[in-house]
């Protein structure tokens, strides 16, 4: 009986919460919609595949969808302000996407290689908010790893 050399690999989910009451501070419907941007490449190795956002009745989350073994570090900027997410030991996915992720407080997101062995997820920000972020294991749905 031969071994198979192809294992699955599990995708890392960093589920990142805004703690701030859209509806409340904005006058905006509440309103629920996912929104992705995630690479339709094949991912190699470590990799951040993508972006999605999800605003349930004012509740705004964003999950980094991650295949591989990695570390983080977050942090807030002030002037302009910005929240920070350095992913360690990772690639990102070919054509990589931001698009639909404005939302909010969120006035943009963007990707990019900071090093050799971090990429950076950069939020910018309307103003200065409170966050959680929280790292899971599983398949989200849409994505096949």
């Amino acid at each position: 009986m031969e071994k198979s050399t192809d294992q699955k690999r599990n995708v890392y989910i960093i589920s990142l919460v805004l703690l701030c009451l859209f509806s409340l501070l904005t006058g905006g419907n509440p309103r629920s919609w996912p929104a992705a941007a995630v690479s339709a490449a094949p991912a190699q190795g470590n990799t951040l595949l993508g972006l999605t956002r999800t605003n349930d009745r004012g509740r705004l989350s964003y999950d980094l969808l991650i295949n591989g073994d990695f570390t983080y570090h977050s942090f807030l900027l002030s002037e302009p302000e910005r929240l920070v997410i350095d992913l360690t030991g990772l690639e990102l996915a070919p054509a990589l996407s931001t698009d639909g992720l404005v939302d909010g407080p969120v006035k943009g997101v963007r990707v990019s290689r900071f090093d050799k062995n971090t990429v950076r997820v950069v939020f910018d920000l309307e103003y200065l908010v409170g966050y959680k972020l929280e790292r899971r294991t599983g398949v989200p749905g849409g994505v096949t790893p």
